[in-house]
Parts: structure tokens; sequence; C-alpha cells
């Protein structure tokens, strides 16, 4: 069973290669019924206008030749997904798969990453029958497909030309989430594409620079997702997380918590270094990733502390704090990383 300080360095990791997480410390936004209504007017207005902005991303139909293309070019495949169902459209579909479509995959800057970074192709998912494609960078849609009842199900992919790896994803596009998931959100979609190309271009570069193939790339990731699966099964035995029916993986309660205070220590120690002390911003997060490891619970407590007796000083005592901080005495030290 793994201790304090292993879960410190574990929880991140999952956060950062779980693309099918659900939001970990905030509850959830209060319904807002007017802000839904207005979102289904604009899918019904765009679809009324009969232009089928969408359509502008050249979609490839056939798989095999998509992935042919992606091979060929080193482009990522840009995977739509999604039920057909009978009713209005000119394309049939359900409605979370027509928000997706109206919301983000019509917006003129998500439709700029795809067409010029991507080889885009759609995928329609058959009720009743099990997710057509078996893609190693695909398997967590194919089994939450497999334990939803498959009527609207929609979701979009940015996989790798090897099919090995997922860059990102759009999260699962629920009704019951369409105020919230970055599924209906150009915004959040816009930046979850710029995430996945800057993924493809590191991804890319680690395999020039190492001089490794496909295959032994392949049989790195295949362990690093068996390191990782048993790091969620170490959680779970420790009830900081639980499987969502097939659908993902959601921290409980208590994992919350703890998400929760290493998130607020991260925070604390920026903001300590950058508004207190005056450290640049970016040496601050760099020196905080190597500070936080280390911190005791009762160091962070008093920091916390300390910080919101801060909070109530007036800007006056705050500059003068921060101007009598002095630079001259330590520059010469060397740097600290990886001592």
């Amino acid at each position: 069973m793994l201790g304090y300080l292993a879960l410190k360095g574990i929880i991140p990791i999952l956060l950062a290669n779980f693309g099918l997480l659900l939001p970990l410390v905030s509850a959830r936004e209060p319904w807002d019924q007017a802000e839904a209504k207005k979102m289904v007017s604009k899918v019904l207005e765009v679809e009324k206008a009969g232009k089928l902005p969408w359509n502008r991303i050249p979609w490839r139909i056939h798989v095999a030749n998509a992935v042919k293309e992606a091979r060929s070019t080193g482009k990522p495949l840009f995977v739509f997904f999604y039920v057909p169902q009978e009713g209005p459209p000119q394309e049939p579909c359900g409605l979370e798969g027509r928000l997706l479509r109206a919301h983000v995959l019509s917006d003129s800057k998500v439709i700029g990453v795809i067409k010029a970074h991507c080889v885009p192709v759609k995928i329609q998912l058959k009720k009743g029958q099990d997710y057509p494609i078996d893609w190693s960078a695909l398997k967590k849609w194919a089994t939450a497909y497999k334990f939803s009842n498959g009527r609207g199900f929609t979701g979009c992919s940015v996989v790798s030309s090897d099919l090995a790896i997922e860059f990102g994803n759009s999260g699962f596009a629920r009704i019951s989430e369409m105020l919230e998931s970055r599924a209906f959100d150009p915004k959040g979609f816009h930046a979850m594409l710029v995430r996945a190309m800057d993924r493809v271009n590191e991804e890319r570069s680690l395999r020039v620079q190492r001089g490794i193939s496909d295959d032994e790339r392949k049989l790195e990731i295949e362990r690093f997702r068996q390191g990782v699966t048993r790091a969620v099964q170490s959680l779970e035995k420790l009830g900081l997380v639980e499987r969502d029916d097939g659908r993902g993986i959601t921290l409980t309660p208590m994992g919350q918590k703890l998400a929760g205070a290493l998130v607020h220590r991260h925070s604390d120690l920026v903001y300590f270094l950058t508004e207190v002390l005056g450290v640049d911003e970016g040496i601050a997060e760099a020196d905080t990733c190597q500070m936080e490891h280390g911190i005791s619970a009762e160091t962070a407590q008093s920091l916390h502390e300390f910080l919101k007796e801060y909070a109530q000083l007036d800007e006056t005592t705050r500059q003068r704090l921060r101007s009598s901080n002095t630079k001259s005495e330590f520059r010469f030290l060397p740097d600290g990383k990886g001592s």
C-alpha cells in the first residue's frame, strides 16, 4: 500500500494523463436553465440555416484510408464519433452530437487547427453493436460505449498515426454536463487541441532525439500504461478514486479533499514567492514544483495562515515589504535544480 509521500507524486501524474477525468475539486455548477435553452436554440438555428458549418472540416469517411494518410503525412487523426438518430437535421445525430458539432466543430479556430494539423475522420456508432475500431489509443472510449445505452454517445479524440497514443479528447459529452464540459465549449475545446498539438510535436522530438523506433516507443507507452493502472489500483485500495461504471475514473470525497490540499499548497507557494518575495512568475512556478514535494503539512498550514494575515495588509505595507527584499547577495549561487 502506498504512503502519503508516494501519493503526492501519483496524483499529479493521474491528472496529467487521464483525459477523461471529471472535474476534481470544485462541485458542479448549478444548472442554468436559461443558458441551456440558449445553447439548444443555437443548435436549431445553425441546423435551420442549412449550411452545416462543421462540414468545412474536410472529413474522411473511410477509416482505413484516413489511417494510411495519417501514417504517410505524420499527422495525427482527429476522430469524431457519434450515434446517428432519426430526426430533423440533414445529418441525423443525437442531441449530444448536435450540440458538439454546432458549438465546437463549427468554431473557426477549432476548424483552423483541425484542417492545418490533423487528418479528420467521422465514425458512426451503431446502437447495439460494439465500438467499431480497436485502436489502443481509444480503448477507454470502447469500454465507455460498451457500458452506455448507445443513445447519444459522442466525442472527439486526437490520435497518433500509429494509433497507440491519445493526445487529447473532448471529454464525455453528456447533456447533464453541457454547461461545463469542454465538449460544448469552443474555447476549452480549442485549448485542448493546442495542447494536443504540443504533445504531438513533443512526441516527434522525443523519438528523433532518442533515436528509437515506433515499436520501441509503443513498448514504452504500454509499460507506462501498466504503471498508471497499478497506481490507480493502489489509489482505489486507499479509497481515493473510484471507477465510474466503465466511463472513467473519478476522485472520491476523500480523494477530492487530498487533491484540493495539494492544489492549495501549490497556489500558496506560488503566491508567497511572487507576491511576498517578488520572484518572477516563471521562476516561482519552477521552484514551487521542487519545494512542494518536501514541505511538511505543518509548514504548509503555517504558510497558509501567514498568507491570510498578509492579505489583510494595505498595499503600501505590502509594497514596502517587497521592496525591502534584496537580490544581490545570492546572485552567484548555482541553480539548485536537480541537487
